[in-house]
């Protein structure tokens, strides 16, 4: 367990970047349930996202500690990608609280905006990269109740996203990953 704790006290800062954005991953973003290390070998270890406590990156090795208190370590040069994979939804989800519910999430082509609107009224839509840059914008007419946009992504670069939806003078934001 001291080998442990003298890795964690040992972390570089570029180490903490990656590991605040796979922190985010797990548990800022909608939909995901696990966590797939790619090998460059071809060798795929999945890990369900429940059953993982931790993840640890630290001098090139990173180690992944589960909830059963074993650990498991990955050589980060032996690594050739990191992904979460995202659940299949059987039933589209409600936005009855007023909050806006974006799906799928990850995305690969169509993002789907659902919200609820009490009015007819203008909307703005704003995608916005992890740089701060607006990358899609769009205004529409919402209508009174359930309302739902597709925002079409293929074109954007892989990475994380924020959506902004503005109606009137409620801002509502949401991280995703395009995949």
């Amino acid at each position: 367990m001291s080998m442990l704790k003298n890795m964690i006290m040992k972390r570089k800062n570029g180490s903490w970047m990656l590991f605040l954005l796979i922190a985010i991953g797990i548990l800022g973003v909608q939909a995901q349930s696990s966590l797939n290390v790619l090998a460059k070998s071809g060798k795929l270890t999945s890990f369900e996202l429940k059953s993982i406590n931790s993840l640890i990156f630290t001098s090139g090795t990173m180690l992944v500690n589960k909830t059963d208190g074993s650990i498991l370590d990955f050589a980060m040069t032996d690594v050739r990608n990191l992904n979460f994979a995202n659940i299949t939804l059987l039933d589209v989800p409600s936005a009855e609280d007023g909050t806006m519910l974006l799906y799928p999430n990850p995305v690969s082509d169509h993002l789907q905006i659902r919200y609820e609107s009490p009015t007819d009224e203008n909307v703005s839509v704003t995608i916005i990269n992890i740089q701060g840059a607006v990358v899609f914008q769009q205004k529409k007419i919402s209508r009174t109740g359930t309302n739902n946009i597709d925002i079409p992504i293929l074109t954007l670069q892989k990475g994380m996203y924020l959506c902004r939806l503005q109606k009137g003078n409620i801002i509502e934001m949401a991280k995703f990953i395009k995949n």
